[in-house]
């Protein structure tokens, strides 16, 4: 039963672009709109089935994609509220996965699988901005590109085996590591219940004890800061907010430019001691091949 869901869900994304890619001419653009919708409708409700049996199994990768997968589905529906919601929890799992792996080169190569996740956020917020242009939402997407930003430093940093680790209480490390190591082998352990009928009250059990080991690594996360506030800016980076990068780091006479690069579309945000604006920019396709281009591109003016 759940293999047969998951393959129902993995196919989801690929006849989704079927269906956007299919021509719309004027005789079958009513059926093929229909057809479509049932579709997406039918794959909304496989989506949550499957989000139900990942949980019950404890498969914490595999619910975050379900929830990735769940939010394209429900951004093809116009739920944009409900599509940012989904993709802000599988991040939530993707960074709480993240941190626990121990071994450097297998968390570089997980985030680097994730990247689509905070690009999908930042354009389900940038989509929230266009229909509500003064609710912030695109000072939020700002602040995840900087936080998506953050992350990728410190794997780079971990790829080039630079030492981050130097001045830090070799105690704290390896308590960090035990609790890691405890994690990852009560999941390893729930995974194994999970396959076994009445095995309720053991799961139970450990899901109470996992949340015992999430509590002290979240205590033992603030005293490393406390005491190594340089590891803990590059193991735990917390990224400065639009606000913070305001009032701290830019004057009067200083902008920021940041950006975002996606598959369909891209996003600028030009960020002043007192203003922000964002603007919508092409693929990031495009823009590689026109930075690559000796002649001058021509000037981009998005879809109205």
């Amino acid at each position: 039963m759940i293999r047969r869901w998951i393959r129902l869900v993995r196919i989801t994304p690929l006849l989704l672009g079927i269906f956007y890619s299919v021509p719309q001419v004027a005789s079958n653009s009513v059926v093929l709109a229909q057809n479509a919708q049932q579709f997406r409708l039918q794959a909304l409700d496989y989506h949550q089935q499957a989000l139900s049996i990942m949980r019950q199994v404890g498969d914490r990768t595999g619910e975050a994609n379900i929830l990735y997968n769940l939010a394209l589905v429900q951004q093809s529906l116009n739920d944009i509220p409900s599509a940012l919601q989904s993709i802000q929890g599988a991040i939530a799992i993707v960074e709480d996965i993240r941190g626990q792996l121990l071994d450097p080169e297998f968390r570089t190569s997980y985030f680097a699988t994730v990247q689509g996740y905070y690009k999908l956020q930042i354009t389900l917020l940038m989509e929230l901005n266009q229909r509500n242009p003064n609710q912030g939402y695109n000072s939020q997407a700002f602040n995840v590109t900087e936080q998506s930003k953050a992350r990728t430093l410190i794997e780079l940093l971990t790829e080039s085996k630079a030492d981050i680790r130097n001045g830090v209480d070799p105690q704290l490390l390896q308590q960090e590591q035990d609790i890691q190591t405890q994690l990852d082998t009560l999941d390893k352990r729930r995974l194994e219940l999970a396959n076994s009928r009445d095995n309720n009250q053991q799961i139970a059990t450990l899901e109470a004890q996992r949340s015992t080991l999430e509590t002290q690594y979240r205590n033992l996360q603030a005293q490393i800061r406390a005491t190594s506030p340089k590891y803990a800016a590059l193991k735990y980076p917390q990224p400065l907010t639009l606000e913070q990068i305001q009032q701290q780091i830019l004057d009067d006479n200083t902008v920021i430019l940041s950006y975002s690069l996606g598959e369909k579309r891209s996003y600028l945000w030009l960020i002043s001691k007192t203003e922000m604006s964002s603007y919508e920019l092409p693929a990031g396709k495009i823009i590689e091949d026109l930075i690559n281009q000796k002649s001058p591109p021509p000037i981009y003016q998005p879809p109205h």
